[in-house]
């Protein structure tokens, strides 16, 4: 009796009209070019050539396009750091890495057709050791440029999914 409740629950939910978003989309994010990902920043530091590395390289993979393809996708980014946590002392003991950027997505005309803001952030600990507080300064770019990441694949596909 049970096995057939979950099999007409199998079917009913099945005949929902549920469609991944990605389904319509996968075609045109095929056809999307990544132009430039470049971090803005009046000071180089040894990360943030790395973080833009990183977005490129994930952007990349999901994003296949050629040099000619219907859309280009451009992404500038700035990086900043601000205090989350201070000890009795006044010394800084906790930090948060922000990544801010602008995601431009340029048509074969050289029209922008999406542009969205996006924001992400990670936080780190002043450890006692300095290549310890590096480490996980490091660790919280990485995060923090993976889920920028995130929030432009999934923002220039829910807009390509409703281009058709």
């Amino acid at each position: 009796m049970i096995k057939k409740i979950l099999l007409v629950s199998a079917l009913v939910l099945s005949a929902c009209g549920y469609t991944a978003v990605y389904e319509k989309t996968a075609h045109q994010m095929q056809q999307v070019y990544i132009g430039k990902v470049q971090v803005a920043m009046n000071d180089r530091l040894p990360g943030e050539r790395r973080v833009a590395q990183l977005v490129n390289r994930r952007l990349s993979q999901v994003f296949t396009g050629v040099e000619g393809d219907p859309y280009t996708l451009n992404l500038s980014m700035e990086e900043g750091r601000r205090t989350l946590a201070v000890l009795r002392d006044a010394t800084e003991d906790r930090f948060e890495v922000a990544l801010s950027g602008r995601v431009d997505l340029v048509d074969s005309k050289g029209v922008t057709v999406f542009t969205k803001n996006v924001v992400s952030s990670a936080p780190y600990n002043v450890e006692s050791s300095p290549y310890s507080t590096e480490a996980g300064k490091d660790r919280a770019r990485q995060s923090a440029a993976e889920s920028l990441t995130t929030d432009v694949i999934q923002s220039i596909s829910f807009f390509l999914h409703g281009q058709k």
